[in-house]
């Protein structure tokens, strides 16, 4: 009787033991699950902003179809920033036109002297865009060295 009484002690013992693991998992597992749900929160908010990020920085873009493919494109900021105010006439811009950057979109290289070669330019007013939109629906067809033009 007294070795069972003891084996059951013991049994009583590993018992409590393993219930005690138990509840401390359980707690961890709750903390988990907790944070996992903050980071979720989390993930959805700064996916959120940079969405919004990006889209404020496309607001600033403006896609040229039309231009002349020249072989010489040493400077397109230059070149973009010239065919717009002669396009457009310089009014159209609420301050100093300047353009932040421009380069041809990934579509393949046309030959010399084709058109219709998209163009994207990144203008530095975020208000230019869309006064020279505003403008090119003003006149409505906008011609430069013989070739249509499309904002």
């Amino acid at each position: 009787m007294d070795r069972m009484s003891g084996r059951l002690d013991k049994h009583a013992e590993r018992l409590d033991n393993v219930e005690h693991r138990v509840s401390e998992t359980e707690a961890e597992q709750a903390a988990v699950s907790t944070a996992h749900e903050k980071m979720d929160n989390l993930l959805l908010t700064l996916q959120a902003k940079i969405e919004d990020l990006e889209a404020c920085s496309w607001r600033n873009n403006l896609r040229i179809v039309g231009t002349v493919e020249t072989t010489n494109n040493d400077n397109a900021e230059f070149y973009i920033e010239r065919l717009l105010i002669n396009l457009l006439r310089h009014d159209s811009f609420l301050e100093i036109f300047v353009g932040e950057g421009a380069h041809h979109s990934l579509a393949p290289r046309l030959v010399p002297g084709t058109s219709h070669h998209p163009v994207m330019a990144k203008l530095l007013n975020y208000r230019d865009p869309n006064a020279a939109l505003r403008k090119a629906c003003d006149l409505k067809i906008l011609q430069h060295e013989g070739s249509e033009i499309f904002l």
